[in-house]
């Protein structure tokens, strides 16, 4: 599938500046009637690092764990809380990182 809310690598890039990227990405959230986007297949192999952005709005997975992009380790983990509120961490081999 080539459609989607989101098919598109100039949010994760330098592309427009952040504070456009925030206002599209705050627009899709509301139209979608979400909380916050998360995309893949945009590696952050320079960083190996998951990539949040708007205030955790919107973040990007893909942190190039194939051999190719450098073999970085990572996953997103989403925790419920109490009264519907989320938690979001990174992980990492080295640790848990709070998003």
């Amino acid at each position: 599938m080539d459609i989607g809310p989101i098919w598109s690598r100039v949010h994760a890039t330098e592309e427009g500046g952040e504070i456009e990227t925030c206002k599209r990405i705050e627009e899709t959230k509301k139209a979608l009637g979400v909380n916050r986007l998360i995309s893949g297949h945009t590696p952050q192999y320079r960083t190996g690092k998951i990539l949040s952005i708007c205030n955790g709005g919107y973040m990007v997975i893909d942190v190039g764990i194939s051999r190719y992009y450098g073999a970085h380790l990572a996953a997103l983990e989403i925790v419920e809380e109490e009264e519907g509120k989320q938690n979001v961490y990174a992980l990492y081999p080295g640790g848990k990182i709070k998003l």
